[in-house]
């Protein structure tokens, strides 16, 4: 009884390590997927405007931060591909955007179809790494024994 106990253990454990690490990359999948939704939507309804730099973190892959007016509202986002040198932006700087008119909320500065590469890089990044954790899974729960027939 003990030895099947034990030759179960590494199933058990794979399904362990799989409830925790699955549920998460789907969740991370979901985002992926909503963003490239966002970018598919910019494609087909986007429009230019002018929009002024609020700000920059360029730390941070070269971030800015930049607001436009629509229909008397004022909306905000950021980008990283908004300008050539994030370090020579200041906050008042013009930069074009483009936002979807009915959705201003979705905006990006930049280019819209190296930005659908990045957000498609994205998602393949995940995938692999999905892969990996499937791979990672096995390995760790695997005892290194070629079977567990009768010896």
């Amino acid at each position: 009884m003990k030895d099947q106990a034990v030759s179960t253990s590494p199933t058990a454990a794979r399904i362990a390590l799989g409830l925790l690490v699955f549920p998460l990359l789907a969740v991370i999948a979901v985002f992926n997927l909503r963003a490239l939704q966002d970018v598919d939507e910019l494609v087909r309804h986007g429009v230019q405007a002018q929009a002024l730099v609020t700000g920059t973190n360029c730390g941070n892959h070269g971030s800015l931060g930049y607001s436009f007016e629509h229909l008397g509202e004022t909306h905000r986002g950021s980008g990283t591909s908004c300008v050539a040198r994030c370090e020579a932006a200041r906050a008042g700087d013009s930069v074009v955007i483009q936002f979807v008119p009915d959705n201003p909320s979705n905006s990006a500065c930049g280019s819209i179809p190296e930005l659908r590469m990045r957000v498609v890089g994205d998602n393949v990044l995940h995938a692999l790494v999905a892969l990996g954790a499937g791979v990672l899974i096995f390995l760790v729960t695997t005892d290194g024994k070629k079977g567990h027939g009768v010896q």
